[in-house]
């Protein structure tokens, strides 16, 4: 069995029967001194001690152990009972430190924790020449096996909060993997959704031959491009969850980075998607080089949630734009669109942080579960920065992050 910690804490109601403990072997035996020892090395210290104007042992008091020459040292060594009638007439025991508190008779019991290592003595001392009757040794012994049950249910109180604590460690760890497919599964929805909706479309409206065949190269040609920008999307997921940890916290690595071609190459993903339903996107940074302290992944995943809502509610012959500029020591990211906008009971719960319901858009046949936006605004809160709504219904939006807030 693995040895047992020294640094064990006894509960008060324990100490407080133990002490009672101590208060009747004293009174029941006739001697002014009843102790309880503990050894912490390289110390052994007074635990408890009986009360009486003639006991001059005090808890906390301690010597050395090693080559103490105390009583207790061979009790504890030899894990057996000990009895010193007279030390004054014992050579061995004629030099004790006790002899210096006029403690010349000593019987004492070692006190044994559950893995068979020693916690430390029961033992009673007198002033005078004592050899203790039978039924003396009888009630030491009965209260030292009492006290060493109380010690083992202590020892197994703390095993049981140690296991318990572990549980909910685990517990926790399990939430945590369950929060991180949620987050996945959300990503995964938005970022692949709406670009597969589109070559799903594309491909109906060529089996039902509502395009002319001669349109048919140019057709194939945009969905190859278009099954490259999903396999890119993809990657990208992939590529930012391969290394990450077992917890939300482990999925940043926010640093200061030039954000300026980041964005560039979102914007060349969602361009093509744009185009397709005859929406003209725009990317206009401020310069070429804007620093801003971002995760890279999750800054790519709330630009392209924002650009999937803008593409899926904007109208066919509308414009959304894509603008960067630098803020003090970050940068600010804005997606507008002339779509439908939110109505005011949805931006209301947006910025209260709460669930919105379901809509749907005129533009696209999808539905929309608000995930896109709360996702978003989870990444960007993970990278200490804000995101901002401003909308009426049917005059577009406009999303506004800033890094940081």
């Amino acid at each position: 069995m693995q040895k047992q910690e020294t640094a064990l804490k006894i509960g008060e109601d324990v100490v407080r029967v133990w002490q009672e403990f101590l208060d009747v072997i004293a009174e029941v035996t006739e001697v002014p001194v009843a102790l309880i020892m503990r050894l912490e090395e390289p110390y052994i210290s007074v635990f408890l001690s009986s009360s009486g104007d003639q006991n001059p042992y005090k808890p906390m008091d301690k010597e050395h152990f090693e080559n103490s020459g105390l009583y207790c040292e061979q009790v504890i060594k030899t894990k057996t009972m000990l009895l010193v009638p007279n030390a004054l007439k014992n050579p061995q025991w004629d030099h004790n430190p006790d002899i210096k508190l006029d403690m010349i008779s000593y019987l004492g019991y070692p006190i044994l924790k559950p893995d068979g290592e020693p916690f430390g003595t029961l033992c009673i001392l007198d002033n005078k020449e004592n050899s203790y009757s039978s039924k003396t040794e009888k009630l030491m012994e009965h209260y030292r096996n009492m006290i060493q049950r109380e010690l083992a249910l202590e020892y197994l109180n703390q095993l049981l909060g140690q296991e318990n604590a572990s549980l909910n460690d685990v517990i926790a760890e399990l939430e945590n993997k369950n929060e991180i497919l949620n987050w996945l599964i959300r990503v995964i929805s938005h970022d692949l959704r709406g670009p597969l909706g589109s070559f799903r479309d594309l491909l109906n409206m060529m089996l039902e031959e509502s395009i002319p065949t001669t349109d048919y190269p140019e057709l194939i040609s945009a969905l190859y491009e278009r099954s490259g920008q999903m396999t890119n999307i993809v990657n990208e997921m992939l590529d930012g969850i391969k290394d990450q940890g077992n917890s939300m916290s482990e999925l940043e690595d926010i640093r200061s980075q030039n954000i300026v071609p980041i964005l560039q190459s979102i914007y060349e993903l969602y361009r093509p998607i744009a185009s397709q339903k005859g929406i003209h996107l725009e990317y206009h940074p401020e310069s070429s080089y804007i620093l801003a302290p971002i995760d890279q992944d999750l800054l790519k995943i709330a630009v392209r949630n924002l650009l999937n809502n803008a593409v899926k509610f904007s109208p066919s012959g509308g414009k959304i734009g894509l603008r960067l500029r630098a803020l003090g020591p970050g940068a600010e990211i804005t997606v507008s669109d002339e779509g439908i906008g939110l109505q005011s009971a949805e931006l209301n719960s947006l910025k209260a942080g709460l669930k919105h319901k379901s809509r749907k858009s005129e533009y696209d046949p999808g539905i929309s579960h608000g995930f896109g936006l709360e996702l978003c605004k989870d990444c960007v809160h993970r990278m200490n920065g804000k995101l901002e709504i401003e909308s009426q219904a049917g005059e577009g939006a406009r999303f506004i992050i800033r890094i940081p807030a």
